[in-house]
């Protein structure tokens, strides 16, 4: 059950994903410029979503945290050489 539970909220930003670009894809067929007037804030917005959320695998000592990513990063222990130097070690 936790494993559901886990899962869940992956599968519903995919849902939500795939819904918008359905969306944008009905509207481009109808008219072209509500289409792409549609389809472009979409697409930001999807770019801005996907940085922010895995921002956190790249610094792992960003401010932002994500439950969906905890277990990405401590299953692929991702928190290498990034290049930044903490300024607090010597």
């Amino acid at each position: 059950m936790p494993m559901v539970a886990e899962v869940l909220p992956g599968c519903l930003r995919v849902s939500l994903f795939l819904f918008f670009v359905r969306l944008g894809d009905s509207l481009f067929s109808m008219n072209t410029t509500v289409g792409i007037s549609t389809v472009v804030p979409i697409g930001i917005c999807s770019l801005l979503y996907i940085l922010i959320t895995f921002l956190p695998i790249h610094n792992r000592r960003t401010r932002i945290h994500f439950p969906v990513l905890s277990g990405f990063c401590s299953r692929f222990s991702v928190s290498g050489n990034t290049g930044i130097r903490d300024p607090t070690e010597n």
